[in-house]
């Protein structure tokens, strides 16, 4: 009923808490209806004036039909009934303490971490049933090797805090990861809204976890579980994404 989605709407697009979310390129959300694009994904909390936890992200993606030679495709999800998507991208994340200028170590909060991976994906969507899963298998490095401390030269430039913190990150190790995504329509008001439930798992030496929850489009939007050939040529939305995470393993808290 209209009520009942008055109050979807309420709960999804009217935030209780703002909190850094890492990058999720494979959300039906951020869908592309090609099979050949080239996107640049980049954040900042700069642009909110904090520097906490989640402070900076930097994901390169390109897909190309030409990508199903891939051999690594052979560990990934295809369905055969399924619009196939392959892709590559580049990622580098970083995370870092409440106290960026410190030069201490700061017992109780997080470490300063970065991560430095390429990772190659399918996304594959069943039109039919209107669900798609992606899966994505992620080879890197977190450390040094990684350059998180190149933040301290973005900040001499806009002249913001020193990150001090630096000095102390989480030590060099290999950052080896599977993933898998599901997500399922529940509804859709034509071409203006879209709501999916949204199921995540990761496994690996960086993130080990699970979570659950739904998300959300409003605006004039694509449908993401439509055939690639039924494109709108502009979009113009806004989206939200609450989720439920089981965390076993961060590897940017714990170490390697």
């Amino acid at each position: 009923s209209m009520r009942i989605t008055t109050y979807l709407l309420i709960i999804l697009f009217v935030p209780h808490e703002i909190v850094a979310q890492k990058i999720d390129n494979s959300a039906s959300f951020r869908d592309v209806k090609s099979d050949n694009y080239i996107r640049l994904h980049y954040d900042n909390d700069v642009f909110t004036k904090t520097d906490y936890d989640y402070t900076q992200g930097l994901n390169i993606e390109f897909t190309s039909l030409w990508l199903r030679k891939n051999p690594i495709n052979h560990i990934l999800i295809t369905p055969k009934k399924s619009e196939l998507k392959y892709g590559l991208s580049f990622e580098h994340i970083c995370f870092t303490a409440k106290d960026l200028e410190s030069f201490e170590i700061q017992y109780g909060d997080r470490p300063f971490a970065a991560a430095l991976m390429f990772k190659s994906f399918v996304i594959a969507t069943d039109t039919i049933q209107a669900s798609r899963i992606s899966s994505s298998f992620t080879i890197g490095v977190i450390g040094s090797a990684a350059f998180g401390d190149f933040q301290r030269k973005l900040h001499k430039v806009i002249d913001s805090g020193y990150p001090n913190g630096w000095y102390h990150q989480i030590k060099n190790d290999v950052v080896l990861n599977y993933e898998i995504s599901y997500e399922k329509q529940l509804l859709r008001l034509g071409n203006a809204f879209s709501l999916q439930s949204s199921t995540n798992v990761k496994a690996g030496t960086l993130f080990t976890n699970a979570s659950l929850g739904l998300n959300a489009s409003l605006g004039i939007i694509n449908s993401p579980f439509t055939s690639v050939k039924n494109n709108n040529k502009f979009q113009l939305y806004v989206y939200s994404q609450p989720l439920v995470n089981v965390i076993v393993y961060d590897a940017t808290l714990q170490g390697g």
